[in-house]
């Protein structure tokens, strides 16, 4: 049973201190195996069988760590292959580029890789798989061409692949992930470290959304984690920041995570499936984004995901058959990503879009229920949004529009005691009021 109680795994028994041990991986990967082999749920859900994947267009081989090549797939190549999921921190002296692409297919020195990379080349070798994906080895990244056509398939490499090594208390590529560290302290549980690595980036979401199985490394912990379910590899307990937000990690609905339900006459009930995609996009806006004008693209294609289910026009990230209930989207003032809400400059959407703000925004589900049973109380008159490139209906936007027709009731302007009590707006520790407006 992978679900353990936190009493369960409170014990002072003698902790393995290092990920890189032969007994940790070795854990690690009878539970891989347990997955594939006894987990119904997990089987159910993979796209394709064992060793028929289709593989990406380059892979690295992991086969002799010490000397690491890049190996480039036939179009209908098929087989097996792990991904890893990790933040770059910075620039990434070792990525492939024109230049060096022939070299790295005759073998790659690892002195010249960073750690993160390889400790991701060892553990795979080790798990005892061959092929490994790794963004910035396996897509040229000085090739345009290669970059657009890659990018537009990462989703599907972390789909495919069997498994996903996450890197999550990396804060960068050369921090590594394989380190000695003492899980409990002997009178009792150790807490640690903030959210960082993984857990903190917008682009790595849909890499854990997308992930069939991942192996995740924490800064106190191996989690290893599948569709079933999570635990801890060591059996430990740990109240380290990374480990609480994994264990209530978002996931996608069945239909979303294969498409082939849909016709095979599964039910699709979209009101799940709205309320999966606005959970999680307040998983996602709680997270960093290196460049703020990537805020739609990071998500880009997990929208085009559930737009294919739900069959609704995508506005600058609102749904057009939803998009009363879309615009009540509110924003923390301080979100537990430490982001204070604020709109950037230049131009990234329309005030209306939860995508024109940098904070943590949630919807009060409540409120979708009301998408079924109940009387609106405006119209849409018009709305619309202007592509920066038309073919990417899920990407950057340069312009939108919004009219509705509703009445004009009374409203109160209230700030929150935090932000009051900085300005003098607040009385007794009580919210003040401080005006009057009109709501639709």
């Amino acid at each position: 049973m992978l679900a353990y109680t936190a009493r369960s795994r409170l014990s002072h028994r003698a902790c393995i201190t290092t990920e890189s041990s032969a007994g940790t991986l070795s854990k690690a990967k009878r539970l891989i195996h347990e997955c594939w082999s006894n987990h119904s749920i997990c089987t159910k859900f993979a796209l394709h069988p064992l060793r028929s994947a289709p593989l990406p267009t380059r892979l690295i081989d992991c086969s002799n760590p010490s000397r690491p090549r890049i190996v480039q797939m036939g179009p209908d190549a098929k087989g097996v292959y792990v991904t890893l999921s990790y933040v770059w921190g910075g620039p990434q002296s070792h990525r492939t580029c024109r230049a060096n692409l022939a070299s790295y297919i005759d073998g790659i020195n690892p002195i010249g890789l960073p750690q993160t990379i390889r400790d991701a080349i060892y553990v795979t070798h080790v798990l005892g798989f061959r092929l490994l994906w790794i963004d910035s080895l396996c897509i040229v990244q000085d090739w345009p061409e290669d970059l657009q056509r890659e990018l537009g398939r990462m989703r599907y490499i972390y789909r495919h692949a069997f498994l996903t090594i996450d890197a999550a208390g990396a804060a960068s590529v050369n921090d590594g992930f394989l380190h000695d560290k003492a899980f409990l302290t002997q009178c009792g549980v150790q807490l640690s470290h903030p959210r960082l690595g993984t857990q903190s980036r917008a682009w790595c979401l849909q890499e854990t959304l997308m992930s069939c199985r991942s192996l995740v490394f924490t800064t106190s912990t191996v989690q290893f984690w599948c569709r079933t379910g999570s635990q801890n590899v060591d059996d430990v307990y740990s109240l380290d920041h990374t480990d609480l937000m994994l264990q209530d990690r978002p996931s996608l609905p069945d239909i979303v995570l294969k498409p082939t339900l849909q016709s095979r006459g599964h039910p699709i009930k979209r009101l799940d499936v709205y309320y999966a995609w606005r959970r999680m996009l307040t998983y996602y806006t709680d997270r960093i984004l290196s460049h703020s004008a990537d805020k739609l693209v990071a998500c880009a294609g997990l929208a085009e995901d559930f737009g294919r289910i739900l069959g609704s026009e995508y506005l600058a990230g609102l749904w057009r058959k939803s998009l009363l209930y879309d615009l009540l989207w509110r924003v923390s003032y301080i979100s537990p990503g430490h982001i204070n809400p604020c709109r950037p400059s230049p131009y990234r959407a329309p005030s209306w879009s939860w995508a024109s703000v940098d904070g943590c925004v949630s919807w009060d589900q409540s409120h979708l229920s009301g998408f079924v049973t109940t009387e609106p109380l405006a119209d849409v008159i018009e709305c619309s949004v202007t592509l920066q490139d038309k073919k990417l209906p899920f990407g950057r936007v340069t312009d939108g529009s919004l009219f509705l027709r509703a009445s004009l009731l009374p409203c109160e302007f209230l700030r929150p005691i935090a932000r009051c009590c900085r300005e003098g707006w607040t009385q007794n520790g009580q919210q003040r009021k401080i005006g009057y407006g009109v709501a639709l």
